[in-house]
């Protein structure tokens, strides 16, 4: 029945799409079957539906019998090449030019020679892959030497470099490159070409070594750098500097770059002509982004093959070739090379590294505005941290100061960088504090407080209320360390003014609500340890400013319910027992001890001013948790706890901290574990004071009101 179809095109298509079906009659004559098949498209005129009868046949092959031999694809596809080459340029006289019968069927059809040329591609595509299935040595020469035979096909070297293994390819580099310059480029740019040939050289070297791969360079770059248009010079351009940079030295990558930089510049200039006359199209805006592309990965290839800072930075072409980066692309350029300098190198002091990498994190710095996503935002800040980490000088500490000075002018829109500078100066005030041993020259004792100004100066700048709390805090303890007495007590007085300025929540960027009394609680902690060294000048009033804390303590808006308060003047307790001592048990080795306990605690108002405060805050600290018992039972327990506690273990047994503890008392009774510990804790600091409770009316009372 299929015999008797007398069209030849239905006939064909009939008998291949039920190939399968001759399993029925014979199992050993597929492979004549598929060649007379094959044989019968021959008959089709037209290439392009002989092309695709042919792929078509040949899916239909490796479905049915995927054993048999591949003869029947090579004929296949030297017949295409064979039939299109015989019809194209049938009727010219030169036999290089289009035949004017293959033109008039063009014109009829109503397309030129590269659209005709995109839609026989994927049948050469399809019949490419199919014999590359089980791709060998002589299965490429055969593809090749047809294509030799044929007007060397462009379209087929592309598919061929594309599907043959790269090994195959590459070691017939000459070859290739001799047909991609002699082939006929209607319907596939040479310079498409040219790249996948790099590609498969940059997976693949071929054999010889060195001098080899020199001259296949220098033979493919002759050609390269004739071609005019700048998309195409491109890309090829990127693939073969990143076979430079496999097996060459910077000094040759340098070159290549230098004609790269050449091409960029002119084609630059040429369009800055035009847009003087001419408004940008569409289409040329899309050729600008593409060449911005290739420029991209060239320079990430490089970074990627070679990561010594001093040599890329030597190159000459590889700066200049930065400043050719126009919008978003030159961001990402920058970004690359400081991640590549901040995950690869290691701490340097050269001005030529350092002047080179500033200007890289100014650009990415400048990226940033009031649109930018916090995730980049945070990105950008921790590679300009890294690059500040990365710049040492040594034991010249000056010259460091000056740089981390540089750095808070160009990158002053950074919290997280400029709390990196300021944790930078803190590192160079100890480091000269121990490179001189704690003595201090006047030079040195200059420098010390150029840095804690530096300090006073940059911290507040910062958004973040907890972080310049935690940096004050910080800078407060390098200066007291460095008897710097007037700076540090300024810094902490900054710090408790801080405080009130904090606010209770702040909303985040991704919507949700931060808690930040939550943090301020640790941070007022921290500030109740430093206070113990440095409570106050006795020129502005004893105890000045453990006092402005607890005002401000008091004075804070903490929300209801949540204990914050009471964590706080609990706090207090260590600070205000630790001050009513004989000796600070807290001191600096640069300050006098003994002269230090003097100068806090003479005078006769000394004691009643801290007893004053002491029934401040126990006092608030009851009337808190009364408020916090009625909703929360069980966590006025806990902080109630904790402040018997603090009392039983630094509290002189008298009467006032004896209605302190049975009032506290009260509140533990709401938890009957919590109870018992303080049954135990009482007990443990009557044997740590070797009281004994039997004999002392005052403990036994407490002890009586614990057991009730």
């Amino acid at each position: 029945k299929i015999a008797s179809i007398r069209e030849l095109l239905p006939r064909l298509y009939i008998e291949i799409a039920i190939l399968s079906c001759y399993r029925y009659l014979s199992q050993t004559t597929y492979d004549q079957i598929v060649h007379r098949l094959c044989s019968m498209v021959r008959g089709i005129g037209d290439p392009l539906v002989a092309a695709y009868a042919w792929a078509y046949l040949a899916r239909k092959g490796r479905e049915v019998v995927p054993n048999i031999s591949n003869e029947y694809l090579h004929k296949s596809l030297a017949d295409h090449l064979s039939i299109f080459h015989r019809v194209r340029f049938s009727g010219s006289s030169s036999g290089q030019n289009m035949g004017p019968r293959f033109r008039r069927r063009l014109k009829a059809i109503g397309v030129d020679l590269p659209q005709y040329m995109n839609l026989i591609s994927p049948a050469i595509e399809w019949l490419v892959m199919s014999v590359a299935v089980k791709p060998t040595e002589e299965s490429l020469h055969r593809v090749i030497a047809a294509s030799q035979s044929s007007g060397r096909n462009a379209v087929l070297l592309q598919h061929v470099m594309h599907y043959f293994p790269s090994h195959l390819v590459s070691s017939r580099a000459s070859t290739m490159t001799n047909m991609i310059v002699d082939c006929d480029a209607q319907g596939v740019a040479p310079a498409k070409l040219f790249a996948a040939l790099g590609a498969c050289l940059v997976q693949s070297p071929p054999d010889g070594g060195s001098k080899q791969f020199l001259v296949i360079l220098n033979e493919v770059w002759a050609h390269i750098v004739e071609m005019q248009e700048l998309q195409d010079y491109l890309s090829c351009a990127h693939v073969w500097i990143e076979f430079a940079l496999q097996h060459f030295t910077l000094k040759q990558v340098d070159q290549m770059l230098g004609n790269v930089l050449n091409h960029v510049v002119s084609a630059q200039n040429a369009a800055l002509t035009t847009e003087a006359v001419n408004t940008e199209t569409e289409e040329v805006a899309l050729g600008k982004t593409q060449i911005q592309e290739y420029l991209l990965m060239i320079v990430t290839k490089i970074i990627m093959y070679h990561k010594d800072f001093n040599l890329l930075l030597a190159m000459t072409h590889f700066l200049p070739l930065l400043d050719t980066f126009e919008g978003v692309y030159q961001v990402q350029a920058n970004k690359c090379i400081l991640e590549a300098f901040v995950s690869h190198s290691t701490p340097t002091s050269d001005p030529m590294i350092i002047n080179a990498m500033f200007g890289v994190g100014k650009v990415v710095h400048d990226s940033i505005n009031t649109l930018s996503f916090s995730d980049e935002v945070r990105q950008i800040s921790k590679l300009i941290s890294g690059f500040v980490l990365k710049i040492r000088f040594g034991r010249d500490v000056e010259k460091n100061l000056n740089f981390f000075v540089e750095c808070r002018r160009a990158f002053c829109n950074l919290d997280s960088v400029k709390a990196q500078l300021v944790l930078g100066v803190t590192e160079l005030a100890m480091r000269a504090h121990r490179l001189v041993g704690g003595k201090h020259t006047k030079r040195t004792a200059a420098f010390l407080r150029a840095c804690i100004a530096y300090c006073y100066i940059t911290i507040p700048s910062m958004d973040d209320e907890i972080l310049r709390l935690r940096l004050y805090t910080l800078a407060s303890q390098i200066s007291l360390a460095n008897s710097s007495f007037h700076q540090g007590e300024s810094l902490i007085k900054a710090a408790i003014q801080l405080i009130s300025n904090v606010p209770v929540r702040t909303d985040s960027p991704d919507g949700q609500t931060n808690q930040v009394f939550r943090k301020l609680v640790t941070e007022i902690a921290q500030v109740c340890n430093l206070l113990v060294v440095a409570p106050g000048h006795p020129a502005d009033g004893k105890l000045s400013l453990v006092t402005m804390l607890v005002d401000t303590i008091l004075g804070y808006p903490w929300p209801e319910q949540t204990g914050c308060k009471s964590q706080c003047l609990i706090s207090v307790f260590p600070l205000l027992a630790s001050l009513a001592q004989s000796h600070v048990p807290l001191y600096f080795e640069s300050v006098e001890h003994e002269n230090n306990s003097l100068l806090s605690k003479g005078g006769s108002d000394f004691l009643p001013l801290l007893q004053e405060l002491i029934q401040r805050v126990t006092t608030t600290l009851i009337s808190d948790l009364e408020i916090l018992c009625s909703d929360n039972p069980e966590l006025c327990s806990s902080l109630a706890l904790r402040a018997l506690h603090e009392l039983t273990s630094r509290a002189r047994l008298d009467r006032s901290s004896a209605n302190t503890i049975v009032a506290l008392n009260k509140f533990v009774l709401k938890s009957t574990d919590e109870h018992l510990k303080a049954v135990q804790l009482w007990h443990d600091a009557m044997l740590a004071r070797r009281v004994d409770a039997s004999l002392d009316p005052m403990a036994q009372r407490i002890l009586s009101a614990l057991a009730q």
